[in-house]
């Protein structure tokens, strides 16, 4: 048949725009997405003093890429959110800590790396409750 398709076979369909909506996603993903490592503190790590009775303990100890509250949360990985911008942001969670079932802690750090504001929430529907941690010498 001329100028016709024989039956059973199909007609080729472009492939070029399926490949570019394919390729657009992945890049789309790729500059999205968060590491798949967290990356090291900025600041050093060290013992902060957290005013008021915001985070219980009252201590949070950053070393490293973890964070915990002595006593209270076990060792947990932080996140950096920031790394490259003047105030370094991070943010830890425990699925289990301190007789919750669920603990977030955001902290965004001064310059100089001495003090930080954070925001914690217990629980699911709880609010989050802002504090301020304070580097602790050693003296």
């Amino acid at each position: 048949m001329l100028g016709g398709t024989q039956e059973g076979i199909m007609a080729r369909k472009p492939v070029l725009p399926l490949a570019g909506c394919i390729l657009g996603a992945a890049l789309f993903a790729a500059w999205t997405l968060p590491p798949l490592r967290s990356s090291p503190l900025p600041c050093p790590g060290g013992r902060f003093r957290v005013e008021g009775d915001a985070v219980p303990g009252g201590v949070l100890l950053l070393d490293g890429d973890r964070a915990s509250l002595p006593g209270r949360c076990p060792a947990a990985r932080m996140t950096v959110a920031h790394p490259a911008r003047s105030v370094t942001a991070v943010r830890t969670s425990w699925k289990a800590c301190a007789g919750t079932d669920r603990l977030r802690i955001r902290l965004r750090f001064a310059p100089g790396c001495e003090a930080a504001d954070g925001v914690v929430v217990a629980g699911e529907a709880e609010p989050g409750r802002r504090f301020r941690a304070l580097r602790v010498t050693a003296s």
